[in-house]
């Protein structure tokens, strides 16, 4: 019996000692600063990652759409980005219905795509004037050319060599707070969606988008049933804007005049 306590005991201690060796380096370099700060050679370095990292999404949510049509059993012909707007991939389906499946289901599933920059949306104009073709739109509309690199970003210090900070290094700081407060209480993406939709009530080109909202909507509802303080939160959030005391009336009336034009067009049918 001595010996097997004697054997555990020397185990632990082996375990002890081998996680303190895998550990204990990570922690020692994290707690020591850089060696140098970043200088203006390697601002460039990273300059230039970051614009292969931005065209990279370009081939990356190419191949998300094609995963995701193969998931929902529907195939394109084409998937390309748009020429004039690097915003807007067309979706290019043989029939309509596989279109109107795709349309139905890319709102959810775009806004899950874990890496926030690469989420995918339907464009605002939806089908268009072609119902087997669906325009998609992505949070980082841009392609950039590593020849504008200098143009495109500015190195800063963080602080003078008197200890002065530089009028750059605040005008950043200044703009990320800026955009932080707009991100809290500025105009949401549907709320830009409803205002674009009720505008034009008598143009049926945003139909599919309004039923993709409402569908959201009434997603929403059902699940936050037993919780409405929780829904409350997000159909504020849904039209949060500058004309946001206004949309939902709009919105709830464009809705019911669609529902109005869908029976008569079912009772026709």
């Amino acid at each position: 019996m001595e010996k097997q306590k004697r054997w555990q005991f020397y185990l632990i201690l082996a375990v002890m000692a081998l996680t303190l060796y895998n550990v204990l380096p990570t922690v020692l370099y994290y707690t020591k600063p850089l060696k140098e700060p970043i200088g203006p050679e390697r601002a460039e370095t990273v300059a230039m990652q970051i614009v292969d990292r931005v065209n990279g999404l370009e081939d990356e949510s190419k191949e998300w759409l094609y995963s995701f049509s193969r998931l929902l059993g529907v195939k394109p012909e084409e998937i390309k980005l748009n020429s004039q707007n690097p915003q807007l991939y067309e979706v290019t389906f043989k029939q309509s219905r596989d279109a109107a499946l795709f349309e139905r289901f890319l709102p959810l599933a775009g806004e899950q795509i874990p890496f926030m920059p690469a989420q995918l949306a339907l464009a605002p104009q939806g089908r268009g004037n072609e119902d087997n073709k669906v325009q998609v739109v992505r949070r980082i509309g841009v392609h950039l050319n590593s020849g504008d690199v200098s143009s495109l970003f500015q190195y800063s210090k963080i602080r003078n060599d008197d200890g002065s900070i530089p009028e750059l290094y605040k005008n950043i700081v200044y703009s990320r707070a800026e955009r932080l407060a707009l991100s809290l209480a500025g105009e949401t993406e549907s709320a830009v969606q409803i205002e674009a939709i009720v505008k034009q009530p008598n143009e049926h080109e945003y139909d599919d988008l309004a039923i993709s909202l409402a569908g959201k909507i009434v997603d929403v509802d059902r699940v936050f049933k037993k919780n409405p303080q929780a829904a409350n939160r997000y159909f504020a959030h849904l039209t949060q804007g500058d004309n946001g005391a206004k949309l939902p009336k709009q919105f709830l009336a464009y809705l019911e005049n669609l529902q109005t034009r869908l029976k008569a067009k079912q009772q026709g049918l």
